[in-house]
Order: C-alpha cells, then sequence, then structure tokens
C-alpha cells in the first residue's frame, strides 16, 4: 500500500477509480483498506491484477467479500435509510457504477441476507405492535 503511489499503472488505476494518492495522512473513511476496495469492487476492477497493483497481494479475502455483498445489496437499499446515505456518501464522485455480477456462492450468501433481514423486519414490526 505504501509504495503503490511509485507506479504509473498504480496511479492511473487510482485516477480511474476515483482516487488520488499519495495524499498525505488520510483520516475518517479514506483511512484503512475499505475505500480502495470498495472502489475497485463498485468500478467492477477488483481483479487479483489490481489488488496486486494497490496492496501487494492478490486479496483481502474477508474484507473484500464483505466490500461486494454490500456493493451487490446495494439495490435494495432505500436510498433515504441511514445505509443508503452512507453508500452515497462513500461512493461520491466515483466515475461509474458497475459491480461485477455475483457469482453463483455470493447470490447464495445475497439470498441468506434477504431472509434474515425479511425475518427481522417482522420481528420489529410485530415488537412494535406491541408498543
Amino acid at each position: 500500500v505504501n509504495d503503490a503511489h511509485k507506479s504509473d499503472a498504480a496511479r492511473a488505476l487510482a485516477q480511474s477509480i476515483g482516487l488520488s494518492f499519495p495524499c498525505g495522512e488520510p483520516v475518517g473513511f479514506q483511512a484503512g483498506l475499505l475505500y480502495p476496495i470498495r472502489r475497485l469492487v463498485v468500478t467492477g476492477k477488483d481483479t487479483p491484477d489490481n489488488f496486486n497493483l494497490l496492496f501487494s497481494v492478490e486479496d483481502i479475502p474477508d474484507l473484500h467479500a464483505q466490500v461486494r455483498k454490500e456493493v451487490l445489496m446495494m439495490a435494495e437499499i432505500p436510498q433515504q435509510s441511514p445505509s443508503g446515505l452512507l453508500n452515497g456518501y462513500l461512493d461520491k464522485d466515483c466515475p461509474v457504477f458497475a459491480p461485477r455480477p455475483a457469482s453463483d456462492a455470493e447470490k447464495q450468501e445475497i439470498g441468506k441476507q434477504r431472509e434474515l433481514s425479511v425475518v427481522f423486519q417482522r420481528f420489529l414490526n410485530s415488537a412494535n405492535q406491541g408498543v
């Protein structure tokens, strides 16, 4: 990560996904790995070669999988919900929204998440009925 800004290819990739570096000491949501991984996912450029360019590894499995799931589920999240507003903030000025299609395993995981969300919403609704 600390050497990516020295590579012409990494700088070109960063520019194409709306990242700028070197950016001194990033703070807030731009610090760490989440923001650049999200930009790779949102733009559909989350490939092993691009991970290697930016992070010197071909993948960061747990974080990459979580970000992909969140991005792939964005269409179902109301834009004015807290999650929708956060997504809008994280993706502000992103040049394109074009994530790669979900794999079969990702589709199954997203389906499970949807089912849990429905159960949780029913629970909240029933709890509110009793208030």
